[in-house]
Formats: structure tokens, sequence, C-alpha cells
């Protein structure tokens, strides 16, 4: 039980780190969008006699004047040439990290993909395995090198990063080299202004064309302190990058050194029940051993038994001779006697019968009393159980719900916090509507109509018309969204309900079934103990109505009396110490008795226990039968990860209800575990 909840908690831990992973993801993907955008936007014309201002690109115009040599004006076709070189060389470069990016954006989202997958797998095992107390080590072997696995992607993953840094250094050291060429194209700009002022003091013909150069260069100044400004942003919006990338490394080498964690504290507690199970195995041999000392002490009673049986026939044998003299001597008071103790023999045995019938009620009444106690406890103790429980559940569900709701919240209070994060994610919602279809659950249906409806509420001021032609009130919709909720609480209520009462009668019925059958054996077992306990009294009876009780009142028979005093004493006396092997042999049985139950109680627990052990060994097998049949078939998943990614989402649509399902079936099965145990 205590396995089953710690694979339920690592699974849902395992869920939110995929849930991060495509959040994180998304987020890279909006910031590879927005650069690309800037980087459209803002690009760099190199056409020759031109000055584009678009986006923040200047190009420079050769300036030919009067009465100054080319050579000292304008620049040589060499440098620029090597100036456009290297700024394709630079924006070859740009694209090439662009690409790296989308492929490492591939990779992580295939990553996802296959943590998904082995999250379904999760998934499958859940729900077909309820305990592992076999094969647990070879289980946590495998859980082992998939962390081994997991540790091997990420090397990977920080060598990729490790080189997209160096890339992004050299694209730093470019950039300052651009910048430096700036810097000297803006000092043959101010050669350029000094000159244009020489070539005015000589030429006043020329002041109308040298007020439209001084123009265009103070127009260039300003397009270059552009160019600056977003270069520095570039930079300030790479530095992000490396440190989300950084936070994210760390959280995920955190997240393994947790999971290595919970697998070793696995580790600990399966070679604890290892531990416990041999205790219990122990304790019953020593049961066992118990038992047979128990049955040599009833073979050795048995013995001792029958040697007095032997005495009593050969006291009888000698009884027999000496009345025989008796009778010869005396046959009229041998008579006499006869017929007097023939007449107390009536009365004790008529006692003796009204006392053991009287002791068989009161039996009886004791055991029924007994058996309506022990009922009434166990009733109390089930009762106790099931209210533990239900607390749990529902303390469970009341996290769970408060945790759902603090996220919608927080969700909610972000998103009308940033009007353009809602005017963003208006395309992406209805996308998201049209994929998943009829198969969303209620979770995702709400937040797709509050997706839906954000963005038109913030565009109302730009566009009012579109809000009414859609005929979406705010109001409408949270009261319709107060129904939904209200409803899936109450069929959520009336299904947990039903889940208890079907578990409730299935506990009752199989407690009944326990008890009939504890019954029958005992009444089987009671009915002939009574019956020989009746008939040992009956003998004891008879045998002490053989004793002679009255002397005779004759002078002439004293010494005949006395001789039958000292019979009838001696007669007494073994037969008083027969009465007490009698009782002593009652005790053994009776502890007997009590041991066969213990031994019949302990032997239909080991029989559910060997039958619960065929089940596990028979879901183990075929679980691994899946497991190979998905090694083999893991190829083909990866081929077809689309489809996979799309069931997946209907599939994460409606997982709080399964999983919530699945949760009470656990907690059914460790209940009735519980019971067995």
């Amino acid at each position: 039980s205590l396995l089953e909840k710690r694979t339920t908690r690592h699974h849902e831990e395992q869920q939110r780190e995929v849930a991060q992973l495509h959040e994180k993801i998304t987020s890279l993907t909006s910031n590879n969008s927005d650069l690309q955008k800037l980087l459209a936007h803002h690009a760099i014309l190199q056409e020759e006699g031109a000055i584009s201002l678009e986006g923040g690109g200047v190009s420079f115009k050769k300036l030919a004047l009067e009465n100054d040599s080319p050579a000292a004006v304008q620049p040589s076709d060499a440098d620029q040439d090597a100036r456009r070189q290297e700024r394709d060389q630079l924006q070859q470069q740009l694209n090439e990290m662009q690409n790296k990016f989308s492929d490492s954006e591939r990779a992580a989202e295939e990553r996802g993909r296959a943590a998904e997958a082995r999250l379904a797998q999760c998934d499958e095992q859940l729900e077909r395995s309820s305990t592992l107390t076999e094969k647990l080590q070879q289980q946590v072997l495998e859980l082992s090198s998939d962390a081994s696995n997991v540790r091997a992607e990420l090397d990977a993953a920080n060598t990729s990063t490790a080189d997209a840094r160096l890339q992004f250094q050299e694209s730093e050291s470019r950039v300052s080299e651009l910048q430096s060429l700036h810097q000297s194209s803006e000092q043959k700009a101010r050669e350029l202004e000094e000159r244009a002022a020489a070539l005015q003091r000589r030429l006043a013909v020329s002041d109308e064309d040298m007020q439209r150069l001084q123009q265009r260069a103070g127009n260039a100044e300003a397009a270059v302190e552009g160019k600056r400004k977003l270069i520095q942003e570039m930079k300030e919006h790479i530095d992000e990058l490396e440190r989300a990338h950084n936070t994210e490394k760390q959280q995920l080498s955190e997240q393994l050194q947790g999971q290595q964690q919970q697998h070793q504290q696995q580790l600990q507690q399966a070679q604890k029940e290892v531990i416990r199970l041999s205790d219990e195995v122990s304790a019953a041999s020593s049961l066992h051993e118990s038992v047979s000392l128990l049955q040599q002490e009833k073979a050795m009673s048995e013995e001792r038994s029958v040697q007095l049986q032997d005495e009593v026939t050969s006291l009888k044998d000698y009884w027999q001779v000496e009345r025989e003299k008796i009778l010869a001597e005396q046959l009229i008071v041998l008579h006499q006697a006869n017929a007097e103790a023939e007449q107390e023999k009536q009365v004790l045995s008529t006692r003796l019968e009204i006392s053991v019938i009287q002791r068989q009620e009161l039996e009886e009444k004791r055991v029924a009393l007994e058996k309506q106690l022990s009922d009434a406890e166990e009733e109390r103790l089930i009762q106790e159980r099931r209210g533990l429980a239900r607390l749990k559940d529902v303390k469970k569900q009341l996290s769970v719900e408060r945790r759902r709701a603090d996220k919608l919240q927080d969700k909610l209070a972000q998103l009308l916090a940033d009007p353009a994060v809602i005017t963003g994610f208006a395309s992406t919602g209805a996308a998201l509507v049209s994929d998943a279809g009829d198969d969303v659950s209620s979770v995702s249906s709400w937040s797709m109509v509050s997706g839906e409806q954000r963005p038109c509420a913030d565009t109302a001021p730009q566009s009012p018309v579109s809000c009414t032609s859609e005929g979406s009130c705010p109001s409408e919709t949270t009261e319709l969204l107060a129904r939904v909720a209200a409803l899936q609480t109450e069929k959520w209520q009336q299904d947990e309900q039903l889940q208890h009462l079907e578990a409730s009668a299935a506990a009752m019925a199989q407690d009944i079934i326990a008890k009939s059958a504890i019954i029958q054996h005992y009444c089987l077992q009671s009915s002939p103990a009574a019956h020989n306990y009746q008939h040992g009294v009956s003998s004891h009876g008879q045998q002490g109505g053989t004793v002679p009780g009255s002397p005779a009142s004759r002078a002439g028979m004293r010494g005949v009396l006395n001789r039958l005093k000292e019979v009838g004493g001696e007669v007494a006396n073994n037969m008083a110490a027969s009465l007490a092997m009698a009782a002593r042999e009652e005790n053994s049985k009776e502890m007997n008795r009590r041991l066969q139950a213990l031994l019949e109680e302990t032997l239909l627990k080991n029989i559910n226990l060997h039958r619960d052990v065929d089940n596990l060994t028979q879901q183990v097998q075929e679980l691994t039968i899946l497991a190979a049949g998905a090694a083999n078939g893991g190829t083909g998943d990866e081929a077809h990860g689309g489809v996979v990614l799309s069931t997946e989402a209907r599939d994460d649509c409606n997982g709080g209800i399964v999983e919530v399902s699945i949760q009470e079936q656990l907690r059914q099965y460790e209940t009735e575990y519980g019971k067995q145990v």
C-alpha cells in the first residue's frame, strides 16, 4: 500500500514536470518568434546610393563633390565588398543560430513526447498492477537505468547548450567588430563633414548641397544610435535566455536528485517489507512447532488415560471377586445394599444430567454472547475504518481542489493583468478548440471559453462591434460556468457515494461469508465434543454407582463392612484421580480447539496470501510482456509522434476524473489488503 501511494505521488510529480516543460517550450517558441520578427523588421539595407531609415537600418551614400579627389572622399570597392561579405556571413550565422534553436526546440518537444509516452505507460501499469511484492528489486534497477538514461540526455542537452553559448559568444564578438566598423564609418562621416565645411568656405555656390548633406549625416547618426540601442536590446535578450536556460538546468538536476532519493526510499521500504514477511514466516514455523509439541503431549495424555483404564479394569476384576465372596456369605445383605445403591445412583444420575444440561445451556449462552461481542467489535472497527478512509479521501479531494482553485486564480490574475498576452493567446485558444473536439473535459472547456472571451473584452475599445456580434456577455458566461461547476461537483459526489456503497457492500459480503464458514466449522466441532463430554460423565457416574455406599446394620457383619469400607475408599480415591485426569483431558482438549481455530485462521490467511501472490505474479508477467512489446514498438511511436500528442492532449483533458477514480480504486484495494493482513 505504501509503495502504491509513493508511485502515485511520483506519477503526479512527473505530470507536473511535463506540464512545466510544455510551458517552457511555449515560452521559448514565443521568444524565438519575437526574435525573428525583430530581425525581419530591423534588417540592415545594403544598397548603394540610398539612405533607408525603415526599421533602424542605415546605408551610407557615396559622396562625390567637386574639386576633390575620389580616392580621398569615396570608400574603396574592396572595403564595401568586405563589409558586404561580413554582413552576409553574420546573416548566415544568425540563420544558422535560428535553425539550431529550432532543432533544439524540436529535440525538447521529442523529449516531452517521450516523457508523455512514459507517463502513459506508468498509467497503464498503475491500472493493472495493484501491489509489487516479489520483483521490486528488478523494477528499481530498471528505474535506475531510466535515471541514467535521463542523465545522459541531460548531459547531451548541456553539451548542446555549451555549443550554443560558444556560438552566441562568437556572434557577440562579430557584433563588436560591426560596432568598430560603425565607429570607423562615423569617423569617416566626421571627416567628410569637415571636408564639406572646407568646401563650403571655398564654394559659396554649393551651400544648398552642403545643407542637404548635413541633414543626411544627421539622419545617419540617428540611425546609428537606433542600431546601437537595438544591439544592446539583443544582448540583454540573449543574457535573459542564458539565465533562463541555467535555471532550467538547475531545476532538472534537482528533480533528478529527488527522483533518486525516492527510488532509494522505495528500495529501503521493500527491504523492510521482505524482513517483515520473513518474521511472519518464522512466527508461523514457531506456531507449527508448538502445535507439534501439543500433539505429543496429547499422545502422552492418551497413553496415561489408557494406563488408568487398565488399572480401573484390574480393580473392577478384583472387586468382582471380592463381591462374589461376599455374596456367597451374605446374599440378603447385598441385595438390600444393591437396592439402596441403585436408588442413590438414579438420584445422582438425574442430578448429573440436570447439571450437564444447565452447563450446556450456559455454555451456549456464553458462546452466543461472545459472538455478539465479537460481531459488535468487528462492526465498530469496520465503521471506524470506513470513516477514517472517507475522511482521508475528503481531505485529499479538498487539498486537490484548493490547489486547482489557487492555480486557476493565479492564471486568471496573470491573464487579466497582461492584455498583450490575452490578445496573443486568442489564436492559440481557437486552434486548441478546433483540435480538442467533443472530448474536452470540463476544466479545459472552461479555460478555452475564458480564453476566447477575454480577447473580445480586451479588444472592445478598438472594435466595439465584435463583442456584440458574437453575443457573449461576461455575466451570462460566469453564470453558465457556475452552473456547470455545480453540476459536476454533484455528479462527482454521487459517483463517490456509489463507489463507497459498493465497496462497503463488498466488504460486508466478504465478512458474512468468512463468518458463516467459521460458524459452520465451529458448529461441526462443538457437537461431537459435547457428545463425548456427556458420554464421559455418564460412564464416570456408572462407575461411581458400583461403589457400595450404605453399611449394614447388623452386628454380625462388621468385618465384612469394614472390608467393604476399605475397598470403597480405594475405589473412591481411584475415581477422584480419574476425574482429575478427565478434567485435565478436557482442558487439553479446549487448548487444542483454540489452537486449531488459530491454525485455521492462519491457514485461511495463508490461502488468501497465496492467491494474492499468484495474481501478482500473473500481473507482473503481463507487465513484462507489455514492456517488451513497448520496447519493440518504440520506433513506431516516435514516427507517429504527432498523432500521439493529439491523443494525449485529449486524454489529458479528462485526466483529473481518471486520476480520481484510479486513486479511489487504489485506496479500496489498500483497505481490503490491510483487513486481510
